[in-house]
């Protein structure tokens, strides 16, 4: 039964993130925080707009797994490749914990827009993971050296 003022069930949940794309890395790491109760796999059907929002050709993949350090890494969804400007959507339908975007080819930024009942929240990396580019976290300021 449905109350005055309550939302119809399930409810759509969106998460936006903006991720700088390096060919070979992974950039983006969302944590699924609740999955839909209904047991039905359709529950978990997710629904990704991507807009690059760079200067050069890209092309991204999620990936899902349990155990972000160490893996196993299952592919979910196709490939996107998207021009400068350019937007695609896709529909993936993950069903692990930690779910992450890895940059296949090119170096630019992308908007992704999540939408799904499943809730997502977006994680740090640790400096010293092997597969979080250093080039976003090292300094590489010209003189300094000097500032120190």
């Amino acid at each position: 039964m449905q109350f005055p003022g309550e939302y119809a069930q399930p409810l759509t949940r969106t998460t936006e993130v903006r991720v700088p794309i390096i060919a070979g890395c992974v950039t983006a790491r969302l944590r699924s925080l609740e999955f839909p109760t209904g047991g039905s796999e359709t529950d978990a059907d997710t629904q990704v707009l991507f807009k690059n929002t760079g200067d050069t050709q890209i092309t991204v993949q999620f990936q899902e797994t349990d155990d972000h350090v160490n893996g196993p890494f299952n592919h979910v969804g196709q490939s996107v490749t998207l021009i400068p400007g350019g937007q695609s959507t896709i529909d993936i339908t993950p069903s692990l914990a930690f779910l992450e975007l890895a940059g296949l080819s090119g170096t630019g930024e992308v908007n992704v827009r999540i939408s799904s009942q499943i809730q997502f929240q977006e994680l740090g990396f640790d400096k010293t993971e092997g597969r979080y580019p250093s080039s976003l976290w090292k300094a590489d300021y010209p003189g300094w050296s000097t500032l120190l």
